[in-house]
């Protein structure tokens, strides 16, 4: 069977399957390129691994394509991206708290702007009582384990262990020893 045929066959069925898509589940037009792009690489590294007859290869790049579709909804639906929470764009216009007319993404607080990415999971209340708590509890540790804390916000245990020339074992085994010790203190909750 000549090759070319998958591959036309293939490029016609991601285009009208990418077609169908624009204007549901969130899809827009400038979401077409990147739908093609991403169906066909799928699909051609998919290929590469069938073994079947070829007379059964176009209902399998059917079945290609329908899986990897649903994939992608899936992800575009999943909590955190969800567009049906979008209410509207950053770049819509709209007022400051002066009057002034400006895009949106202008009058986000860091905390807004990082709520919305998803990279926190608390609200600003609960990390304000985090931060004083930790600190609260960081106050009642020895000096080289609360140097330890420290160091484990930046960096890896093994890095930590090539700086200072000790095992890291001790290392995974003070952090060990710190973290029972938080759990039957007031940050239990945070753990």
């Amino acid at each position: 069977m000549s090759t070319e045929l998958p591959l036309e066959y293939t490029m016609k069925r991601i285009h009208f399957k990418a077609r169908q898509l624009l204007g549901k589940r969130g899809f827009t037009e400038d979401d077409f390129d990147d739908l093609r792009r991403e169906l066909m690489l799928d699909v051609l590294e998919r290929l590469l691994k069938f073994k079947g007859a070829a007379v059964r290869i176009k209902p399998f790049i059917c079945r290609l394509i329908d899986h990897r579709i649903a994939s992608l909804i899936k992800h575009r639906e999943a909590a955190r991206r969800d567009y049906r929470r979008v209410q509207c764009s950053f770049d819509d216009f709209g007022h400051d708290r002066d009057g002034n007319w400006t895009t949106l993404n202008k009058t986000l607080t860091e905390g807004d702007a990082t709520a919305y990415l998803g990279r926190v999971w608390r609200s600003r209340q609960e990390q304000l009582e985090l931060a004083l708590d930790t600190e609260t509890v960081l106050g009642q540790l020895g000096d080289g384990d609360r140097k330890l804390c420290l160091n484990l916000q930046a960096k890896t245990p093994m890095e930590i262990s090539k700086e200072s020339g000790g095992r890291r074992a001790g290392i995974y085994d003070r952090r060990r020893r710190i973290r029972k010790n938080l759990l039957r203190s007031e940050m239990q909750n945070y753990l």
